[in-house]
């Protein structure tokens, strides 16, 4: 028997260092203005749209090159205790013998040995970690099986890997029972709280109530901008926006035509991240100190933006060819298109009328099933059921 989601829209729990807002189930209206985007969309079309990604790729690339810079410097400094390049080169070009009191001069091998272990060990060092990381993200995005939100039957496919049977095991969900989060974390460091968002997308494990069967995260500049980036989704999902806002995203692309789906490759930028920066603490462009910038080309955030690009390449190649779920893809007569719950419409329109009219969002409604009990309990949906 299934059981109920103890998550509901409008919820909040914070932590340590941040917050987390629930904002689905149900998939109401936020308040918010959509983004206009979404830094993980794949593929799209007037009947789906593919969301795929993963977090903390830009934090992978700063580690990344922290263990870069360390070589280098490791390097330079043995560099430097060779006497540079005349120093090397008297250790190695040495006298190996005499021939008539004549000096012989050759490879000194035992010098050419420690010199090739002291640039060896940081070298290798430096080697092996990239290989892995890239390896790491090879095979995270391969395996990546993107979430694909099914406007017209109100449904959401999400896939997962399983390790025991090397296959993609599919499950099929109401778009409103899908649970969605937006996350408001921190870390302190010795020079201050680096702030940081992303957005949880979670489909319940019916056998374990409130645990998740399978989950996305994706990576945002705030709390704010994942909840723009999901009001995006549901704005697709609710009043098929998708096409008209698609030129007006912020991320560069190109496009390629495959029997009406585009395969959206979106190339996220240097200057994407200083947009991000800028509209999460309110800052014109220009006010973008130099400082703050030349920091953040000498930090690795140019590995970081291309380690996400590599990934997303990768990940928009896994396409599923279960007929099954091909089925499931193809569009519906309009006549067979699902509609929404008499609980969202419900919901929707308290809100409108209660809180959105006065300048609230969801972000300080509160939980809106105890807030507006009237599908508390009435709804057949498990899901809506207070726990």
């Amino acid at each position: 028997m299934s059981q109920p989601f103890p998550f509901f829209a409008g919820q909040q729990d914070s932590l340590s260092l941040g917050q987390v807002t629930v904002l689905s189930p149900m998939p109401v209206k936020t308040g918010i203005r959509d983004a206009g985007y979404c830094t993980a969309l794949l593929r799209q079309n007037s009947t789906f749209i593919d969301i795929g990604g993963a977090a903390g790729l830009i934090m992978q690339g700063h580690m990344l090159y922290t263990v870069l810079l360390i070589v280098a410097v490791a390097c330079g400094l043995v560099f430097y205790l060779s006497g540079g390049w005349y120093g090397i080169d008297s250790a190695i070009n040495a006298v190996v013998a005499l021939d008539n009191g004549v000096e012989v001069y050759g490879i000194d091998w035992d010098e050419l040995t420690g010199l090739l272990m002291l640039y060896g060990v940081p070298l290798g060092f430096g080697s092996t970690v990239t290989c892995y990381v890239f390896f790491l993200i090879w095979q995270q995005a391969r395996k990546t099986v993107p979430m694909r939100f099914h406007r017209q039957r109100r449904e959401v496919a999400m896939g997962k890997w399983n390790p025991k049977t090397r296959q993609v095991e599919m499950r099929y969900v109401p778009w409103e029972s899908v649970c969605a989060m937006a996350r408001q974390s921190g870390s302190v460091t010795p020079y201050g709280t680096l702030a940081s968002g992303s957005l949880f997308i979670g489909v319940n494990d019916e056998n374990n109530s409130g645990h998740f069967w399978n989950t996305l995260t994706l990576g945002t500049a705030d709390q704010l901008d994942a909840a723009m980036q999901w009001e995006w989704i549901r704005r697709f999902m609710e009043e098929a926006r998708l096409d008209e806002r698609h030129g007006q995203q912020r991320r560069s692309k190109t496009c390629r035509h495959n029997e009406s789906t585009i395969d959206v490759k979106t190339t996220l930028t240097f200057s994407d991240l200083i947009d991000e920066y800028c509209r999460e603490n309110h800052l014109d462009r220009a006010q973008f100190s130099f400082g703050r910038r030349l920091w953040w080309e000498l930090n690795g955030t140019r590995i970081g933006v291309f380690l996400h690009n590599l990934y997303m390449s990768i990940a928009r190649r896994n396409n599923r060819h279960d007929p099954e779920f091909a089925a499931w893809s193809q569009p519906l007569a309009k006549k067979q298109w699902a509609k929404p719950s008499e609980a969202l419409n419900y919901y929707n329109q308290k809100l409108s009328q209660n809180d959105y009219q006065r300048g609230r969002t969801l972000f300080n409604t509160g939980d809106i099933r105890r807030k507006y009990t009237k599908y508390g309990k009435a709804e057949k949906n498990p899901y809506l059921e207070i726990s």
